[in-house]
């Protein structure tokens, strides 16, 4: 139609031209028709419309159906056409069957019959606003996709109950089928849709479920960094999608929404930082139904970085609304059941709740306790919030509290006994009982508390009263009257009786409670609705999987939840939902690289350079830069048009001369040039983190900016560098280490002025803090090998950085070690001596910058109590200290803080500073002593500040701490004994640097004495008794014993203290080995009698639990048949025997001998597994020194002579 007619207008929409005729247009469109009789030049029409829904796309279906040219209205075109229609006024008023009638037709007809139809329709309108709200199509649409949705709910209930005794069957979830799809609407239609199904009377259910599939699909897998790293809008708008749908389920039933989502939705909250009305009405929903959740619901991590781990002020206000509801349901049914109802609040089905809710609680408060940041009010105030009756037995609560007391060792002794006095002594379990009365971490008065209850309740069992609790029983015989007097033997078979009825007893009662507990579960399943249960299992599993992870100790693979992928995620879901888009071009495939073409491209052939410069044949270069040892031969107009540095140089020169430009002082130097003036001529090139520095510098310096370029300023160098920094090299950390490393070669102050050093700094120091808080690679520390790459002055200003932010002092330790490592590459491990050899062969300025920069590190070293360094590691330090002679501060900061954790030490470490660079011979002991006198006194300080329990009175304890030291410095004087130039004083000192109260035995340093005796043979009797007066023979086991009293070295005088003392020990523990015999058949009786007592409370308790059971499901009870089973018996307990006996022997002051009385003294070595059995050739024992008559004091007169007479009485001995 019109072929051969020319076009007399032209229409121009959204940039795209149509040429058209008039007729054909203003006998349909009003709009058009005006504006042709408003123009001007009616002969040649050009017209524009603006704002025009739909676009052209639009427009050119408007223009055939004026045309008259047939073409389908679909669901995918109806809205547009709708609207185009009403834009262009193509009303019943300029002629009839117009589109707006035909497009009101086809909605009517057939997409407002459908509910599929209107949704798509609906989901087309979307950009279509406000035309589309304007003319009513999306209330339409909304309208229509509610009454349809109750209409096919009500029509496949009557299928259902029409087939429901058939034999046909339906699928129960077919009615559902909408969820999904209602999922690809946007928040603000998508919540007027659900309303308008509230209004129209869809099922409850149907709706529950399509809120929370509608969140699974619109926050899946997001996360904070994701969130804001994304930008401010995608922050704002998962915001609002979080609290518009918590909005719309604080509308629903509490029984329809499943506990896994509401907890998936509050991590959610939290994460996107949700309005606080929002997170209030989750808690609250979660607060009412707390106890059906899992311990794995309730670790909700902490988002911030100077707080403990786990979120705990939440959980507190979801525990402070249970709370609230239990006693609101315990008033009510007190007013309901009046004066009658004395003792039934213990009883109700909300004490029940309680019970579980406080064994949810204590396993909750055994996982936060290991966290160091977690402060001692928030802990107790979580245990302090559960009333008594919470908890039948405090075993969890017990537990938890000494999780917390071996994470938290700094805690004074008030705080350890305030907190200890919340577990209720009388609430613990036999077990517990024996663990607490060992357990060193407990102030002594808990101890106590724990062994009087305990002895209260042996007591009660040896005298047969089981005191006034509810759960005791007397012993009764088989005429059931209380026992009277019985002789021993009838007691002890009346006890085992009892004992195998308690055992039946309790597994008849185990076997109904699993039946009760089977019944209950059934009970609940039937009631709740099995399609939202699964729905709510599966939302944000994987968010909470991936936030669990970052506070457990599991390091797992978290490259999922990187931004790359993410974004990638995004887009793919994108292109899912809006087929009819068109794909974009690819992104680089190198997140550090961008390829750079100039728009002058064409004016480039070639260009190498090889010493010469080619731009073309004909064209000779009439410019000459240069820049040291390096020529570019140039041409103007190409360096003009784009640096207004050149610019200026060259007209100032002859121009009938070739110019000669020197910028020597250029940044980057002929490296950076060559890339600018590749830029010039149009040579494409690639931009990387390794000299995108360098060329903004370059750009910089030869005015290569929008100023000095106005025509081309949008593509200037300096554009695109910034435009590289910007948007890839500072999106990484790696990035940006690599863009500071380059601003350390030759390019300050430069790099400084146009601040490129502050925004590496400030974006190394943020991804640092994130990636140390939450890891994303493998292995966790990876960042701080970026940072160890950093020169001096860069990793300081990173670390201040750092500091400023938060960062916590373990990060900042390992940011330090691992610069000190690789720094100073003569401290790492296998290369012994490397400090040394590298001082001797580095000259006099390179060892004043080692110097320096050791000092440095020592300066940058965080506090040794937030974050303790390695104590290996310190000791490598001190050794480069020492052989580079750094300042005596450094030294002894570095001795200090290998004083405070010397316990962590082993003799390896301190041998790295003892000895030479080749190993052999020990050079420096001062130090060494100084880190072992520091130790003591850091020691003696802790034990003064508890109380003087470490150190106080002559039979002091010793902390384990100062035990595992001794040992360490026993095998470090045993690896320096054999040094020949070693002194007896340094030794000496050495060996008796710490107190005799450190070592339970003296085996060790007994060995080290044994081994410097024979190295230097060539001591007098003296020096020799010098050397071994460091050790006491009385603290030797009786394998050192006997050892010592063959070894020739000894003086005489150690020889006869060995004998004399193995002599009394072997005695004091013959005479002992009876009592021990008898002592299992004396308490045999009281064993028995109280592993009764624990079998008849932990039977009383079933029995409470079961009572509760059978009152809580009545209705099935009434049904069930009892069965019973006999499984085998319970373990027995251990008997409290030992634990005591245990407890006691450690607070006996007599325990390590006390003064010189040797009357009481037992052979330690027994309790470690020694034997101590008399040999059966006794040659050394002095009882059997031939001779009548002779005693021990006679050979003790032998020490009163001369030497010939010590000689007579060692071989007499022999």
């Amino acid at each position: 139609i019109f072929s051969d007619v020319a076009g007399d207008i032209t229409i121009y929409v959204d940039g795209q031209s149509f040429l058209l005729h008039k007729f054909p247009l203003v006998s349909r469109s009003g709009r058009i028709r005006k504006m042709v009789l408003d123009s001007r030049d009616p002969n040649v029409l050009k017209l524009e419309l603006i704002n025009v829904p739909g676009g052209a796309s639009a427009f050119e279906l408007a223009a055939k159906f004026c045309y008259g040219t047939n073409f389908e209205i679909t669901t995918t075109n109806v809205a547009h056409l709708r609207c185009i229609a009403e834009y262009l006024e193509m009303t019943e008023d300029y002629q009839e069957e117009n589109l707006i009638l035909r497009t009101e037709t086809y909605l009517n007809e057939i997409v407002m019959q459908s509910l599929e139809k209107s949704l798509e329709v609906l989901c087309s309108c979307e950009g279509l606003l406000p035309v589309a709200e304007e003319i009513g199509i999306i209330d339409r649409c909304i309208d229509a996709i509610a009454v349809n949705a109750s209409k096919e709910q009500l029509v496949s209930g009557l299928a259902h109950l029409e087939f429901e005794g058939g034999s046909g069957k339906l699928r129960m979830n077919c009615q559902d089928w909408w969820v999904e799809d209602l999922s690809v609407l946007k928040i603000d239609l998508y919540q007027r849709v659900i309303a308008a199904m509230r209004r129209t009377g869809v099922r409850s259910d149907s709706i529950v479920t399509s809120l929370m599939h509608y969140a699974q699909t619109s926050l899946k897998s997001v996360e904070r960094r994701q969130i804001w790293d994304s930008g401010l809008l995608i922050g704002e708008n998962q915001r609002f999608i979080v609290e518009t749908l918590v909005g719309l389920l604080a509308k629903e039933k509490l029984t329809q929404l499943p506990l896994s989502f509401l907890f998936g939705m509050l991590r959610m909250a939290i994460e996107v930082d949700a309005s606080l009305d929002c997170r209030i009405e989750l808690e609250k929903r979660i607060g009412l139904q707390l106890e059906m959740a899992s311990l794995d619901d309730l670790l909700i991590p902490s988002l911030q970085t100077s707080d403990s781990v786990f979120d705990v002020d939440t959980i507190h206000r979801i525990l402070v609304n249970f709370l609230q509801r239990v006693e609101e349901e315990g008033s009510e049914e007190s007013s309901q059941c009046g004066y009658e109802s004395d003792g039934q609040g213990a009883k109700s089905p909300s004490h029940s709740s309680v019970l579980k809710v406080g064994r949810l609680m204590d396993g909750y408060l055994a996982e936060i306790a290991p966290d160091p940041y977690l402060k001692l009010q928030k802990f107790m105030t979580i245990i302090e919030l559960l009333p008594d009756y919470a908890r039948v037995v405090d075993d969890g609560l017990y537990r938890a509290i000494d999780i917390y007391l071996k994470a938290h060792p700094s805690l004074t002794e008030s705080e350890c006994k305030k907190l200890c006095n919340l577990i209720d002594c009388q609430k613990l379990s036999q077990d517990a009982s024996n663990h607490a009365a060992q357990n060193d971490r407990l102030p002594v008065q808990m101890v106590v508390r724990v062994l009087y209850f305990e002895q209260l309740r042996l007591k009660t069992s040896l005298s047969g009263n089981f005191g006034d609790s509810s759960f005791s029983q007397r012993i009764v015989n088989s005429s059931g009257v209380p026992s009277a007097a019985m002789s021993p033997r009838d007691n002890y078979a009346s006890l085992r009786r009892e004992n195998r009825e308690l055992k039946l007893e309790i597994s008849r009662m185990r076997v109904r409670l699993s039946e009760l507990e089977k019944e209950q579960a059934v009970m609940k399943q039937g009631m709740r609705d099995g399609r939202s249960g699964e729905h709510g299992k599966a939302f944000f599993a994987s968010i909470s999987k991936e936030s669990n992870l970052k506070v457990r100790g599991s390091h797992k693979d978290r490259q999922k939840g990187r931004v790359g992928e993410d974004r990638s995620d995004r887009k793919s879901r994108s292109r899912s939902r809006s087929r009819s888009r068109t794909a974009g071009a690819e992104a680089a495939s190198s997140p550090f690289s961008m390829a750079v073409a100039s728009p002058n491209s064409h004016f480039s052939t070639a260009m190498e350079r090889t010493g010469q410069w080619v731009f073309s044949q004909e064209v000779p270069a009439d410019v000459v830069v240069e820049i040291g040892d390096s020529r570019f031969p140039l041409h103007k107009f190409m360096l003009v048009a784009r640096s207004g540095y050149m610019r200026r140089w060259i007209l100032e020169a002859n121009p009938s001369e070739v110019v000669r430009v020197d910028l020597s002082g250029l940044p980057g130097g002929a490296e950076a040039f060559e890339k600018a003036a590749k830029f010039c001529y149009g040579v494409n090139f690639e931009i990387t983190v390794h000299n995108v520095a360098a060329l903004r510098c370059a750009a910089e310096y030869l005015e290569m900016t929008e100023e000095a370029d106005p025509g081309g300023g949008s593509s200037s160098l300096a554009r695109r560098a910034e435009e590289f920094l910007s948007q890839a090299a500072l999106k990484t950390l790696p990035g940006a280490a690599a863009v500071l490393r380059s601003c350390e070669e030759g390019l300050l102050p430069w790099a400084e002025e146009l601040r490129i050093v502050q925004r590496c700094v400030d974006v190394i120091a943020l991804k640092a803090c994130n990636e140390s808080n939450f890891p994303t690679r493998s292995p966790p520390e990876w960042w701080a090998a970026e940072l160890a790459a950093l020169g001096p002055a860069s990793f300081q200003k990173v670390l201040s950085a750092m500091r400023s932010r938060g960062a916590s002092p373990q990060s900042l330790a390992t940011a330090v070690a691992a610069y000190a490592e690789l720094s100073l590459p003569d401290l790492l491990p296998g290369r012994a001596g490397s400090a040394a050899t590298a001082v001797a062969g580095a000259g006099a300025g390179d060892h004043s910058r080692r110097r320096a920069l050791l000092e440095s590190i020592v300066s940058l070293l965080p506090p040794d109590r937030d974050a303790p360094l390695p104590v290996g590691f310190l000791c490598l330090l001190l050794r480069a200290a020492i052989a580079l002679a750094v300042s005596t501060a450094s030294r002894r900061e570095l001795e200090r803080r290998i004083a405070a954790s010397l316990d962590q030490a082993a003799a390896a470490d301190l041998l790295a500073v003892a000895l030479d660079p080749a190993g052999e011979r020990v050079t420096d002991l001062d130090s060494i002593r100084r880190i072992i006198a520091g130790f003591v006194e850091h020691e003696a300080a802790a034990g003064a500040g508890a109380g003087g329990l470490l150190y106080g009175g002559g039979a002091a304890l010793c902390s384990a701490a100062m035990q595992k030291v001794a040992r360490t410095v026993d095998a470090f004087v045993s690896e320096i004994a054999t040094d020949v130039d070693l002194s007896v004083s340094k030794f000496a000192g050495i060996a008796g640097a710490l107190p005799k109260s450190s070592r339970h035995f003296d085996d060790d340093l007994y060995r080290a004495v044994d081994i410097y005796l024979k190295a230097h043979s060539d001591l007098d009797e003296i020096e020799r008794e010098k050397v071994c007066s460091v050790m006491d023979p009385l603290r030797l086991s009786y394998e050192a014993r006997l050892h010592a009293a063959q070894n020739k070295r000894l003086p005489l005088q150690i020889v006869l203290h060995a004998l004399y003392y193995d002599q009394l020990k072997l005695r004091s523990s013959s005479a002992s080995q009876p009592q021990a015999a008898a002592a299992p058949k004396q308490h045999g009786d009281a064993s028995l009698t109280r592993e009764n007592e624990a079998l008849r409370s932990e039977l009383a308790r079933m029995r409470l639990y079961v009572s509760e059971l059978e009152r809580t499901n009545a209705p099935a009870l009434a049904a069930s048949k009892s069965s019973s089973a006999t499984p085998g018996p319970p373990k027995k307990p251990t008997t409290f025997f030992a634990s005591v006996s245990r407890k006691l022997g450690k607070l006996n002051p007599f325990r390590h001998g006390g003064a010189k009385d040797t009357s009481m003294l037992n052979d330690d070595a027994a309790a470690g597994g020694v034997d101590v059995t008399k040999p059966r050739r006794r040659r050394f024992s002095i009882s059997h020194i031939p001779g009548p008559g002779m005693e021990v004091k006679s050979v003790w007169e032998l020490l009163a002579g001369n030497r010939r007479q010590g000689a007579a009485a060692r071989n007499l001995i022999r």
